[in-house]
């Protein structure tokens, strides 16, 4: 379970993709394939602040999730 103070995108990604490599996440981050309510995120310490409203979270072109608290 995600605590209500956020956490750090890598995180974040982890804990949606936990199939996916450190490595893998870490590209896929730094390469700008990663979108949280359409600003692209390229920092994999950027703190994320979620809410209580679902933001749209894209991984790639096809992955798409609504993530909540």
């Amino acid at each position: 379970s995600l605590g209500k103070e956020g956490l750090n995108l890598f995180d974040l990604i982890k804990f949606i993709k936990p199939e996916n490599s450190n490595s893998e996440i870490r590209t896929l981050i730094t390469q700008g394939a990663i979108s949280l309510g359409g600003e692209k995120l390229t920092d994999p310490k950027k703190e994320i602040l979620l809410n209580e409203s679902p933001q749209e979270l894209k991984i790639g072109k096809r992955g798409f999730f609504k993530v909540k608290i």
